[in-house]
C-alpha cells in the first residue's frame, strides 16, 4: 500500500473508531439517566407487592411481581403472604391491605386487633425468609363509602406502634388527607380507589420508604 492510502486508510479508521466510542458514550449516558428515576434502587431490584385492588391497580415501575389481588382483606394476606415470599427472591415486600376490612364492616368497625395479628404473620412470613418489609397505612376513605372510614387514623396509629419499630411504614393516610383530616378527593376516583393524581403521592411515599429500607441495609441477598 502506497503512503497516500495508508494515511487515507488510518484517517477512515481513527474517524470510525471515535464514532463508535462517542455513541458508546451517549448509550451509557442515556442509561444512566434512565436508572436515575429510582437513585436509591438497586438496579436488580425484585419487588413483590401484596395486596387488594388499590395494589393490583398500581403500576409501580420496578414491580417484578405484583401478587395483588382484588378483594383481599388482612386475613387473606395473612393466609396467603408466606406462599408468596417464597417464590422468586424478592428485594423486599410490600403489604398494603385493611381497605376492604374497613369497607364492609359496620358502624363499629373491623375486628382490629385480629387485622394486625394477620398482618404479623405475613411480616413474619418474609422476616423467615429474609425479605425485607414494607407495610403501608391503611389510605383514607370517604365516610359516604363506609360508616367505618372514621375509624382508620386509630387503626393506622396502633399499626405503626406496634410495627414500626420493626419493619419500614410507607404512612400514605397522612399524604392523602387534608389539613382538616379529611380525604383529599383530588387524589381519588371513587372515594376509595387513587387516581393518578393519587398514585402519583403514593410513588413518592414509597420512594422515601425505600430509601430508608436502604439506609438501614435491609436488603435481602
Amino acid at each position: 500500500m502506497n503512503r497516500p492510502l495508508l494515511f487515507l486508510f488510518i484517517g477512515a479508521v481513527t474517524g470510525a473508531v471515535m464514532f463508535i466510542s462517542l455513541n458508546l458514550g451517549a448509550a451509557i449516558l442515556a442509561t444512566v439517566a434512565a436508572e436515575s428515576e429510582y437513585p436509591a434502587r438497586p438496579p436488580d431490584a425484585r419487588v413483590r407487592f401484596a395486596g387488594d385492588s388499590i395494589s393490583a391497580g398500581w403500576q409501580r415501575a420496578h414491580a417484578q411481581r405484583n401478587a395483588a389481588v382484588s378483594g383481599t382483606t388482612t386475613a387473606l394476606i395473612g393466609t396467603r403472604f408466606a406462599q408468596e415470599v417464597q417464590i422468586g427472591s424478592p428485594a423486599y415486600a410490600h403489604i398494603l391491605a385493611g381497605t376492604n376490612d374497613f369497607y364492609s364492616a359496620g358502624k363499629g368497625g373491623p375486628d382490629t386487633q385480629k387485622m394486625l395479628a394477620d398482618l404479623e404473620s405475613a411480616i413474619d412470613a418474609a422476616r423467615h425468609r429474609q425479605v425485607p418489609v414494607i407495610v403501608g397505612t391503611v389510605l383514607p376513605m370517604d365516610a359516604a363509602r363506609s360508616a367505618a372510614a372514621s375509624l382508620i387514623p386509630a387503626y393506622n396509629a396502633r399499626l405503626i406502634q406496634q410495627f414500626g419499630h420493626r419493619i419500614v411504614i410507607a404512612d400514605y393516610y397522612n399524604a392523602m388527607v387534608l389539613p382538616s383530616g379529611e380525604q383529599d378527593s383530588s387524589l381519588f376516583r371513587d372515594g376509595i380507589h387513587p387516581n393518578d393524581a393519587g398514585y402519583a403521592v403514593m410513588n413518592q411515599v414509597l420512594d422515601r420508604a425505600v430509601q430508608e429500607l436502604l439506609s438501614k441495609r435491609h436488603w435481602a441477598r
